[in-house]
């Protein structure tokens, strides 16, 4: 139980206002109300003593297609059955990017009321990524807001959020890839994500690019993607370590994004490479759209590596990939073609890979 001491205060003050009055003979008056306030002050130890029936807080993220600078809806829902002496929540929650060295504090108070009501919070989002918002205290207060009782934090809700779409000027016809495409597909099959067969639960090795973290994060359990099966990869897009801060790395996934729809224009399938933190090895997914290029990125925003893992330490097994294209924040490599570059990253084609 914890006590506010500035309700705790004036509770006291108005008790002793009344105890003067009781001094000046308004004996009637002020016994009445001593008697209301002791009465008060007894029930609410009580309910702190006491087993209630608390109420039960959720917090859940709206699905809505949220891109950098635009504001995110998250909601708390509010659920209470029975007689409940304490119809005041204060809540703070910590707002942290994943790529970020710290996040901002946010409180907020709720009402309770019988049954269920939802509380919506506007967060504004300036940075792609994943935001994970964390309920660090949750205490319910008293009519007066002199005690307090701690009630249990609802589970973490992650947001993620998408890129911006920018126009990438990309020289695409340096890749010397003839119009008869097909002639560069990948023998191996690999995982079609723009096409889902269905939804299950996750299975010992599953790859942590087929789990479906939106859903996963309103589910006790992993919840994994299975997709059809498809041939056709012709261009290997290796994306190095992020590095810098929140700006840079939005730049970062910007250039990726833009550049990666500026191939699949193209009719230019390609394999997306970034090394998991999780996995601890390369992780390769298969894009043949665009709905599956932002599958693909929701997936590696979780575990892309910030730092280490160069691009030069990639060792490509595959014969069957006919291009090696790096997105890097390193615009001077040698023997390599500038194909797209913005103010932090560039894609690069290596010279001689084929």
């Amino acid at each position: 139980m914890k006590v506010k001491i500035k309700s705790l205060i004036i509770y006291i003050a108005v008790l002793a206002l009344l105890c003067f009055m009781l001094w000046f003979n308004h004996r009637r008056a002020a016994l009445f109300f001593i008697a209301a306030m002791a009465l008060y002050l007894v029930f609410a130890l009580i309910m702190h003593i006491k087993s209630f029936t608390v109420p039960e807080i959720r917090l859940l993220s709206e699905q809505t297609d949220i891109r950098a600078g635009d504001f995110a809806g998250l909601v708390c829902r509010v659920s209470a059955s029975g007689f409940y002496p304490f119809p005041r929540i204060s809540a703070s929650y910590r707002i942290k990017h994943l790529n970020g060295l710290k996040g901002h504090l946010l409180k907020t108070d709720y009402s309770v009321f019988h049954g269920s009501r939802d509380y919506r919070l506007d967060l504004k989002l300036d940075y792609c990524g994943v935001y994970e918002i964390v309920c660090e205290e949750l205490l319910a207060y008293d009519f007066f807001g002199i005690f307090a009782r701690k009630l249990e934090c609802p589970k973490p809700v992650n947001i993620i959020v998408m890129p911006n779409e920018i126009e990438v000027e990309a020289d695409i016809e340096a890749l010397g890839i003839s119009e008869d495409k097909d002639a560069y597909t990948d023998p191996l099959a690999g995982d079609d994500v723009s096409e889902i067969r269905e939804l299950r639960d996750y299975r010992e090795g599953d790859r942590l690019s087929q789990v479906h973290w939106k859903l996963s994060s309103k589910s006790e359990d992993l919840i994994v993607k299975e997709y059809a099966k498809q041939m056709g990869a012709c261009v290997a897009l290796v994306c190095g370590g992020l590095s810098g801060g929140l700006p840079e790395i939005t730049e970062y996934y910007e250039l990726l994004y833009g550049f990666g729809k500026k191939l699949l224009e193209e009719e230019i399938f390609f394999e997306l490479v970034y090394f998991s933190s999780a996995a601890g090895d390369w992780e390769k997914i298969r894009i043949a759209d665009s709905y599956a290029l932002k599958l693909a990125m929701e997936d590696m925003f979780f575990y892309h590596e910030k730092s280490g893992s160069e691009i030069a330490e990639y060792q490509e097994s595959q014969s069957g990939i006919s291009r090696q294209l790096c997105l890097t924040a390193d615009k001077n490599a040698e023997d390599a073609r500038i194909l797209a570059v913005n103010k932090t990253a560039a894609v690069l084609l290596r010279e001689g890979f084929a």
